[in-house]
């Protein structure tokens, strides 16, 4: 098993995306310990364009499944190869250099089973408003849309976000699991750009209409709030259970 993170973007009808986040990663990453790897989600017509504009990057094809299904069906994949599992979208940006041996350095520190995110240049915070590593604390906490965890948890918990799911409430889900089993870890030296038309830091597109479709946002809503109360504390129970056993 690699010493490593396996940082899965999940994209559809980006190409261009691609090639913006493959030549940021480039230029900022230091000595290789994080792969970038593209997971096209059921857009083959435009399949050699990813490819070509992926910059050398992994890239692998695969059926329409969303967000959450793709990032579990893949992350357990990457579980099995990589030390550590993260998620970024094709439209975040790595702004720091050498982040991937900060990360490396604060995930071998934090420990097993443990959750790991960042900034990400939402307008309103800063490395000020949230500067220590173990999150304590549940409110004014910073948001989540990246983040990196220990290969032992997805495996634990057979999934990286819950399946029921399909977009809107899996950062709340990976936020409230690392919190709520005492293994969120923030590092705020770290900056994963969110490049969100809703800061002005992007165009809106199909993508980003379907998954802030009201009907849509509504279901996942109501799907979370069960979770939190069926499943949840049960996911946070094998945690705790495990990091007894260690």
């Amino acid at each position: 098993m690699k010493d490593k993170i396996a940082f899965l973007v999940p994209t559809r009808g980006r190409p261009s995306n691609v090639g913006a986040l493959a030549l940021a990663w480039d230029e900022m990453i230091g000595a290789g310990f994080a792969d970038l790897i593209f997971i096209v989600d059921g857009d083959h017509p435009e399949e050699h364009d990813y490819v070509r504009k992926s910059n050398g990057h992994q890239v692998y094809f695969q059926p329409w499944r969303g967000l959450s299904a793709t990032l579990n069906t893949q992350a357990l994949h990457f579980a099995e190869r990589y030390q550590y599992v993260g998620f970024m979208g094709d439209d975040h940006r790595p702004r720091t250099k050498y982040f991937d041996q900060k990360l490396i350095i604060d995930l071998d520190y934090a420990g097993p089973y443990a959750v790991l995110y960042g900034p990400d240049g939402q307008p309103g915070w800063t490395a000020a408003n949230q500067d220590s590593y173990a999150v304590d604390a549940l409110t004014s906490h910073a948001p989540m849309t990246w983040w990196a965890m220990a290969s032992r948890l997805i495996r634990l918990l057979g999934q990286m976000v819950p399946w029921p799911l399909s977009h809107t409430c899996v950062d709340d889900y990976v936020w409230q699991l690392g919190y709520q089993a005492h293994k969120l870890w923030y590092s705020p030296s770290v900056l994963m750009e969110h490049l969100h038309p809703l800061w002005g830091k992007g165009s809106m597109d199909e993508s980003y209409e379907r998954s802030s479709e009201h009907n849509n946002r509504l279901a996942d809503h109501k799907k979370w709030e069960t979770y939190q109360e069926v499943q949840l504390p049960r996911d946070v129970r094998l945690i705790r259970s495990a990091l007894n056993k260690t």
